[in-house]
């Protein structure tokens, strides 16, 4: 019995050293970005169109509802935004011009918010908010396991049209895919837990 002992430890290490090692969540995280203008966006007292300038922010967590008021005021003073701010980009998007860029998230972002100045104010069409794609980390780690290429970052499609900014995991309505060529990863649809399951059957 003794004499199997050291055969049965070398198999467990064997095990315990085929086993792969845990995926890194605390990575920051690419996300790709899809922007399509309308020919006919943010006009002046002309009829002609022009650039519309907009941020794309990185927030820790959802922004005071005080951010959410007036773009001029947010643009004037970033402060609104508190300590959910992570990190600022400053964009262009041009009449009828498309572009697709990747951002590096900082690893703390949950939230990504888009603010457009237009030259008008149409409720609160002005901005877009969407919380950070899930499960690049874990398509990372199975890729790597089954030795394939990197995959793809998740997506987030703009659609800039007349004063409004329109997005999504999914390209909005009117939005040119055919205008892109890029490669986005598949949206994680949550699957709702038991609890959500029982108030739907009410």
């Amino acid at each position: 019995m003794t004499s199997s002992l050291p055969l049965l430890l070398f198999i467990l290490l064997g095990l315990i050293g085929c086993k792969p090692p845990p995926c890194e969540t605390d990575k920051p995280i690419p996300l790709q970005f899809l922007a399509s203008s309308d020919a006919e966006v943010n006009q002046g007292d002309d009829g002609e169109a022009w650039p519309v300038f907009y941020y794309v922010f990185e927030l820790s967590a959802k922004p005071p509802d005080a951010a959410l008021k007036n773009p001029a005021l947010l643009a004037e003073d970033l402060g609104l935004l508190g300590d959910t701010l992570l990190t600022a980009h400053e964009r262009h998007a041009y009449p009828g011009k498309s572009e697709s860029w990747t951002v590096t998230l900082a690893a703390k972002a949950e939230f990504v918010l888009v603010v457009t100045l237009y030259r008008r104010i149409v409720g609160d069409s002005w901005h877009y908010m969407s919380s950070v794609p899930e499960g690049h980390h874990q398509r990372v780690c199975d890729a790597k396991r089954r030795k394939e290429p990197p995959p793809p970052p998740s997506c987030v499609y703009l659609r800039f049209s007349g004063y409004e900014i329109r997005g999504g995991t999914f390209p909005p309505p009117g939005f040119d895919v055919s205008a892109f060529s890029t490669t986005c990863a598949p949206v994680l649809l949550k699957t709702p837990n038991k609890r959500d399951r029982k108030r739907r059957q009410r």
